[in-house]
């Protein structure tokens, strides 16, 4: 455990002490967030609405 927060101690000095990062982020990086935002959310529903139909499948005699 010890290790483990010296580790993240040492880790968050290091990041914090960079001062400019000159990156570059392209103007197309907004729509692109969004897409990935809207496709999780979309695939994570599917996965449930899945789940409950053969719950109630189940329960129902459905198949």
């Amino acid at each position: 455990m010890k290790k483990k927060l010296i580790l993240f101690i040492l880790l968050f000095l290091f990041v914090s002490t960079i001062n400019d990062a000159y990156a570059y982020i392209r103007p197309g990086a907004g729509n692109d967030l969004i897409q990935i935002l809207i496709s999780a959310v979309a695939s994570i529903g599917a996965f449930f609405k899945n789940i409950i139909n053969k719950i109630k499948s189940i329960f129902t005699g459905n198949k």
